[in-house]
C-alpha cells in the first residue's frame, strides 16, 4: 500500500533508485507492484515540465497506471484545463483512474455543469449491472448531483 501511494507522489527524479531497487528485488509479488509502481514514476518522469497537455495525452495510454498517475496530476494542477481532460477520463474503465477524476471535476465545477451531467447520466445508464462500477458510481452518481445544482 505504501508503495501505491509513494508512485501517485513521487516525482520523476525518483525513477533512478526505483530500477536499482526493482533490480536488487528477489520477491516476485513485490517485484510485480514495484513494476506497476515504477509505470506511474514513469509518467511523471516523461511529462517533467512539459506541463498539463502532456498528462492529457497519458490519460489515453493503454497501461491503467500510467491514465491513473496523469488523473492525478490533472486532480493536482486544479485548473479548468486540466479538470477539462478529466471530464473526458470519467469514463475510464480504471476504477483508481475515475476516482482521481471525479475527485478532479469536484473540486472545480464546469462552467457547462449539466451538459456534463448529461453525459454522466448517460454513462450510469449503460453501466448498470456491472458489478465492477457499483461502488465507483457512487462518488459518479454524487458528482452529478452536484453538477446540476451547480455546486
Amino acid at each position: 500500500m505504501r508503495l501505491l501511494h509513494w508512485s501517485r507522489l513521487a516525482p520523476g527524479s525518483a525513477l533512478a533508485n526505483l530500477e536499482k531497487a526493482l533490480a536488487a528485488e528477489q520477491n516476485p509479488k513485490l517485484k510485480e507492484a514495484m513494476e506497476k509502481a515504477k509505470s506511474r514514476v514513469q509518467t511523471a518522469k516523461d511529462c517533467d515540465g512539459k506541463g498539463i497537455a502532456c498528462f492529457k495525452e497519458k490519460l489515453k495510454d493503454q497501461n491503467a497506471q500510467v491514465r491513473e498517475r496523469a488523473a492525478y496530476e490533472l486532480l493536482w494542477a486544479n485548473t479548468d484545463e486540466s479538470r477539462d481532460g478529466l471530464v473526458e477520463a470519467l469514463a475510464d474503465k480504471d476504477n483508481e483512474t475515475r476516482y482521481a477524476a471525479i475527485m478532479g471535476v469536484l473540486r472545480r465545477m464546469p462552467a457547462d455543469g449539466v451538459t456534463v451531467a448529461d453525459k454522466v447520466k448517460a454513462q450510469l445508464d449503460s453501466e448498470r449491472g456491472q458489478a465492477q462500477y457499483i461502488r465507483i458510481n457512487e462518488d459518479l452518481k454524487r458528482l452529478e448531483v452536484r453538477l446540476r445544482r451547480g455546486y
